[in-house]
């Protein structure tokens, strides 16, 4: 259960205690803490249930808290109660916590519960980390594209000082070729296909590093693996 969702709890537990010393003469002789008892337990546990199971039939598209609850909740829970609910989000659960922390950074760097926020702060970001460690990660290598372009830049280069003479294996044609570039990057531990160089090529061409938003890690991991590349992308949305 979230925070938000626990602060929301409370708040009805409030309610229910309210209702139940309304009607303290109902409690045949009962001190009215426990009377009232009753009332909160049903109350907070219906709520509950009702929260958790939109919340499992909804999966990821169950909305997320708006900003003032989140600022009810940061209200409501102290710095240890945050140490110990952090450890049980996901990363869902995390995402509009970060985006309320740094869209409201300058108020609560500066207020009066900052010592707070910067314990809330710590948490989600270690908490982050975590999940982000216990992903199964794909290794890309981002590698072969860097090294693939720059053979064919010195292939060429090298083609324009020597023109066609032939060198003692090759042409320097035949070194700038897929096939050749492909042998070449499988030395390094792994097999690269001639398919997988022209497909660098083709990619490059089509998204010249220019025109690209990001950095040059960034532009060689897209070239590398497209489909890998936006699937990073969409987790960095979703979370």
């Amino acid at each position: 259960m979230l925070a938000w969702d626990l602060a929301q709890l409370r708040k009805r537990g409030e309610a229910a205690f309210l209702e139940a010393f309304a009607r303290r003469d109902e409690n045949r002789g009962r001190p009215v803490e426990q009377f009232a008892a009753g009332y909160i337990s049903r109350e907070v546990v219906a709520v509950s249930k009702r929260i958790r199971a939109q919340r499992d039939a909804e999966g990821d598209r169950y909305p997320a808290p708006p900003g003032q609850q989140i600022a009810e909740a940061l209200e409501t829970f102290s710095e240890q109660e945050w140490r110990n609910l952090i450890p049980r989000f996901e990363q869902r659960d995390l995402k509009p916590l970060r985006a309320y922390l740094d869209a409201n950074r300058e108020k609560l760097e500066h207020g009066s519960s900052q010592g707070k926020y910067r314990v809330i702060l710590a948490n989600a970001v270690e908490r982050e980390l975590i999940l982000l460690l216990q992903r199964p990660l794909r290794m890309i290598p981002v590698t072969d594209p860097m090294w693939a372009l720059l053979i064919r830049e010195q292939t060429q280069q090298l083609k324009m000082e020597l023109g066609p003479r032939p060198s003692r294996k090759r042409t320097a044609d035949e070194m700038g070729r897929a096939n050749a570039i492909a042998e070449g990057l499988s030395r390094q531990g792994h097999k690269v296909t001639p398919y997988k160089v022209t497909t660098y090529f083709e990619r490059m061409e089509r998204v010249p590093f220019d025109q690209f938003d990001g950095s040059v890690y960034d532009y060689f991991a897209m070239i590398a693996d497209t489909r890998a590349y936006k699937r990073f992308l969409r987790s960095q949305e979703l979370d």
